[in-house]
């Protein structure tokens, strides 16, 4: 499950004095997000199974291409089905092992669908040491960012520019540029995401039916196209000044138990 949803599980059977024990689980597998050490011992804490971080991008073989082991000393690449690299993403040149950058995965077992040098656009790092397990395959430092604005919410990967074109098909791709930002605030269990939108002479109307029309509009596609349950507000020109100088998304969530990764902002 991912980090979010177990996280979930464990805040319902404090509050409804569930026994864990019961589950009788052997281990929990924790995939497709962010997340810290912190998260880790409450789920183990409360639900009496080991935690493993898992990593595999849907392209290639979903939490299938690496794994952590007892010693959670990084996740080991399965080098029998995959070649990984670790690339500059400015450059695109290849950097020395430990050292941080874009990591690059090829595909050598699949047939049907193989991929080459594909970019993950996940940031982390490869060490080739024998691991205290005792395997030799490649690890890798858990995901801590990546090269886009990507943000995980509810579950779901999206990404700032699926926001802004559902955006621009519901006011229209006038002049002058679209002014937005996104904005997700709260913690591991609870979220709240916010779309603000700098009015302009392009979708502007003097009627207050019209524009909460827009916002609704917008509000309900953010939620039939990506499944993101968003609230969404028009704002007057200038509003998100700072907007434009720091980017477009904002990722305030905060750990619910402890210190979690650093958000993007």
């Amino acid at each position: 499950t991912t980090p979010q949803n177990a996280l979930r599980l464990v805040s319902h059977l404090v509050q409804h004095q569930g026994h864990a024990k019961a589950l009788m689980l052997r281990a929990c597998l924790v995939v497709g997000q962010y997340w810290s050490e912190s998260v880790r011992h409450k789920i183990e804490e409360i639900l009496y199974a080991p935690v493993f971080d898992c990593y595999g991008p849907s392209e290639l073989i979903p939490s299938g291409v690496a794994a952590e082991c007892d010693r959670h000393q990084g996740l080991h690449i399965y080098e029998d089905h995959f070649i990984p690299e670790i690339i500059d993403p400015e450059t695109g040149g290849p950097l020395p092992p430990g050292e941080s950058g874009e990591l690059v995965i090829s595909s050598i077992t699949k047939e049907a669908f193989p991929l080459i040098r594909y970019r993950t656009g996940d940031i982390t790092s490869l060490t080739y040491d024998r691991c205290a397990c005792g395997s030799a395959f490649a690890r890798m430092e858990r995901i801590s960012q990546r090269t886009d604005d990507m943000l995980f919410i509810g579950g779901v990967n999206v990404f700032p520019s699926q926001v802004e074109q559902i955006i621009k098909e519901a006011v229209g791709n006038g002049s002058p540029p679209l002014v937005y930002q996104l904005m997700v605030e709260g913690d591991d269990i609870r979220e709240t995401v916010e779309v603000l939108i700098e009015v302009n002479d392009t979708f502007f109307s003097d009627t207050l039916r019209a524009m909460r029309e827009i916002e609704a509009k917008i509000q309900g596609d953010l939620f039939d196209v990506l499944g993101v349950n968003a609230k969404v507000r028009l704002v007057e020109p200038g509003a998100l000044a700072e907007t434009r100088k720091y980017g477009c998304v904002g990722d305030r969530r905060e750990s619910a138990f402890g210190s979690a990764p650093g958000g993007s902002e």
